[in-house]
């Protein structure tokens, strides 16, 4: 099982949506690979994306105060 499957797995476990990938003018691209969670139904902004990279998983965004409270604290 990869990161990427045990993130996901994860994010299910605790209701928060995800896609798979990132969406380009060409269509989704990185579905096996990007995870983009909603962590607050509703809210596009509140997204975060992640990205495994040799076997880590490695966050895409710039992150606010809050959400970097929450990583901590979870």
């Amino acid at each position: 099982m990869t990161k990427t499957d045990e993130l996901r797995d994860a994010l299910v476990a605790n209701g928060i949506k995800y896609e798979c990938g990132l969406t380009t003018r060409d269509g989704w691209v990185n579905e096996d690979t990007v995870t983009v969670a909603y962590p607050v139904p509703g809210d596009p902004r509140s997204s975060i994306s992640f990205e495994e990279d040799d076997g880590e998983l490695l966050c895409l965004d710039i992150l606010t105060v809050s959400q970097c409270v929450a990583a901590v604290m979870g």
